[in-house]
């Protein structure tokens, strides 16, 4: 388990500033979850600046492992 801000740093630029702004404007950057794509679900995405489709689809780039290993 990680926390999500620790999560978010596997995030190339601009989604992790992205990811860790939206998430500290909610105060969920302490919370420990599983995954990366559970992290970044931790935010309601209609609420961010970017919207629901723009993080539908880095989630969906979360799922398929593109960000592992960074």
């Amino acid at each position: 388990m990680k926390t999500n801000a620790q999560w978010y740093m596997q995030l190339p630029e601009p989604y992790r500033m992205q990811a860790l702004n939206n998430a500290e404007r909610d105060d969920m950057l302490g919370n420990e979850v599983k995954s990366l794509a559970a992290a970044l679900c931790a935010v309601p995405w209609e609420t961010t600046p970017q919207g629901h489709t723009y993080w539908q689809a880095v989630f969906m780039k979360a799922e398929a492992g593109e960000f592992e290993g960074r």
